[in-house]
């Protein structure tokens, strides 16, 4: 991320190792061994395998892409005196902005990142848009659009502080 000189805050988080880190790397573990055994071994998997370009494409995408996209995945967030940069990597590419012309309001907020916007990551629900890696803080943007834009921090009161900085 670009963050600028100037930044008032910044913050990158990443996934926290935990019960979804073991489901993930087990999940990656079972497609390499059934992948090997049907690809290498010629051992049939199951009563009615997959014939192997399908199991060939299960594997990369469970056994390489999901694991690789969980680890290497952040939220970097800065405030800065034109407003809030963002980005949550892979999914952007480049960092986006949310000038401060645009903001109308902001307060921290307490929330259940399952009941309020149906996970982690980057949530469309009817509370607004959520960009949101772990914990249950954050910082609510209301827009002048009337738009609410949810992001998830592990330190709300100095998320909140500078950008009371620059209104």
């Amino acid at each position: 991320m670009n963050i600028t000189v100037d930044a008032l805050f910044s913050e990158i988080q990443s996934a926290k190792p935990g019960w979804l880190s073991f489901f993930i790397i087990g999940l990656a573990g079972f497609a390499t061994v059934m992948a090997v055994l049907q690809l290498f071994f010629r051992v049939q998997v199951g009563t009615n395998p997959a014939p192997n370009s399908v199991v060939l494409i299960i594997w990369i995408g469970v056994g390489f892409l999901l694991p690789i996209l969980f680890f290497t995945s952040n939220l970097q967030v800065a405030v800065s005196q034109d407003g809030i940069h963002y980005r949550y990597f892979p999914f952007h590419v480049k960092e986006r902005v949310l000038k401060k012309e645009e903001i109308r309001e902001f307060h921290q907020v307490t929330y259940d990142p399952v009941k309020d916007y149906g996970g982690y990551g980057i949530r469309w629900s009817r509370k607004g848009r959520a960009y949101n890696v772990n914990g249950d803080k954050g910082v609510r943007v209301t827009t002048k659009e009337g738009k609410d834009i949810l992001f998830g921090t592990q330190v709300p009161g100095d998320f909140e502080n500078a950008l009371h900085s620059i209104f």
